[in-house]
């Protein structure tokens, strides 16, 4: 009997933890709502037009709007870009990204590094189910060395995990007391 309690009390917390590690939902970059700003030959290093989603000028961005994601809160990004042209030659692209206006991480691309693009950031909650996400260039790249583009075609996407929900934590909480009830008595 003892041991079918401590049993339960086991699959509980792992069913518990599961459940609310795993809700993320994937957000992907396109049309119509994929927005491309770049200040082209405003910018004091630029010497030709901006071409598609390429950036190099501080300010510069890359962004979109994601509505009714079923998010509450989001606590961990996980970005996936398909840098599809790499011009950079001698310098990299310090970028910054933001969910929802708050800066969540930074990177940078250097030059020769093309094909898909991974990071993580975990951060405190950031409420939703409404997301922006941005990636925002925070130096600008010298004149005549280079700029950088993203495919908008679904292969950048963001991947966003939920904050546990206060009552699943608190679930949690009283299925890990039980155990140690159980365990005392057992003992």
């Amino acid at each position: 009997m003892k041991r079918t309690i401590l049993l339960v009390a086991v699959l509980l917390i792992f069913g518990l933890t599961g459940s609310t590690a795993s809700a993320n939902t994937t957000l992907t970059f396109g049309a119509p709502g994929f927005n491309w700003y770049a200040q082209g030959t405003s910018c004091a290093a630029a010497s030709s037009p901006a071409s598609p989603n390429h950036i190099w000028c501080a300010g510069d961005y890359w962004e979109q709007n994601f509505t009714g994601t079923g998010l509450g809160s989001a606590v961990k990004e996980t970005i996936n870009l398909d840098i599809n042209d790499n011009l950079l030659s001698g310098a990299n692209l310090y970028l910054n990204a933001l969910v929802n206006g708050v800066v969540v991480g930074s990177f940078d691309i250097t030059p020769g590094m093309t094909g898909a693009f991974t990071d993580t950031f975990t951060f405190a909650p950031i409420s939703g189910p409404n997301y922006n996400i941005e990636f925002l260039v925070t130096s600008t790249v010298p004149a005549g060395l280079g700029s950088v583009s993203i495919a908008d075609d679904g292969s950048s996407f963001v991947n966003l995990s939920k904050a546990p929900e206060p009552a699943s934590l608190l679930l949690l909480g009283t299925a890990l007391s039980g155990l140690v009830m159980v365990r005392r008595r057992l003992a």
